[in-house]
């Protein structure tokens, strides 16, 4: 698993001179992971391969458990929304935070991207948590409801 991150940073580094642009997720887009309606951007990521086809996930750990399932295939560029902006940004200039929030009956655990390192701090301390990594936003358990 730790692997497979350094390799996706490394091609999140390598991208980093294309001109590859994403495409805009909007309410209604659909997982290409889960193939559920995105519903809530503020926790979007995207793919851009280097054909210019773009993958929307509903969240980072969407599209981690995605990447994770296809190892040999090349992510190319990757995207998260940056949530206090609702614009997405390369997720190599992203500051994460893990939190949890109620909803409904149950609580649910969910990362946010900030390209502002203070944006994110603030968020964190008001969420009782702390920033975290590209590393460990990537690699969350597969097992928790991270969306």
């Amino acid at each position: 698993m730790r692997r497979l991150g350094c390799v996706l940073v490394l091609t999140l580094l390598a991208g980093a001179c294309a001109s590859t642009k994403p495409v805009p997720i909007v309410a209604g887009d659909v997982c290409f992971h889960s193939r559920q309606m995105i519903v809530d951007t503020r926790y979007a990521a995207e793919v851009v391969t280097r054909s210019n086809h773009a993958f929307k996930f509903s969240s980072i750990h969407c599209l981690a458990e995605y990447v994770r399932a296809h190892p040999d295939e090349n992510p190319g560029r990757v995207f998260v929304m940056d949530y206090d902006r609702g614009r997405l940004m390369l997720a190599a200039d992203a500051h994460f935070v893990r939190f949890s929030e109620p909803e409904g009956r149950r609580k649910v655990e969910r990362c946010a991207a900030f390209r502002d390192e203070n944006a994110a701090k603030a968020f964190a301390a008001a969420h009782q948590t702390r920033m975290i990594g590209w590393d460990e936003a990537f690699n969350a358990p597969l097992g928790s409801s991270v969306y």
